[in-house]
């Protein structure tokens, strides 16, 4: 395996990781691998987005806070919407949450 393929894996990996200590409510691992640099940008669900490091970190950070420890029940919650449109660039979208 090339080097660059074994790092991209140990990332995706890591990244995994991250993204389940966030629903977990633990921004630490995603804090590790992300940024400090600008430029920055992240996509909120909501169609939003935040620019430069500073603020992309800060709004992983509160966003970790919306979850409680044990992720599951919480993630759940979150993932439970239809989405009816949306842009290309995720700008926009609208949806209805699932009963």
């Amino acid at each position: 395996m090339n080097d660059d393929l074994h790092d991209f894996e140990q990332f995706m990996k890591q990244r995994e990781e991250a993204s389940r200590a966030f629903m977990n409510a633990d921004i630490d691992p995603l804090e590790r691998i992300a940024t400090h640099v600008s430029p920055a940008t992240i996509f909120g669900p909501t169609g939003d987005y935040v620019e430069g490091a500073d603020k992309v970190n800060a709004a992983n950070a509160s966003g970790a806070k919306s979850f409680e420890p044990d992720g599951g029940k919480t993630a759940l919650k979150y993932c439970k919407w239809r989405l009816t449109t949306a842009s290309p660039t995720g700008q926009a979208f609208s949806g209805q949450p699932l009963e």
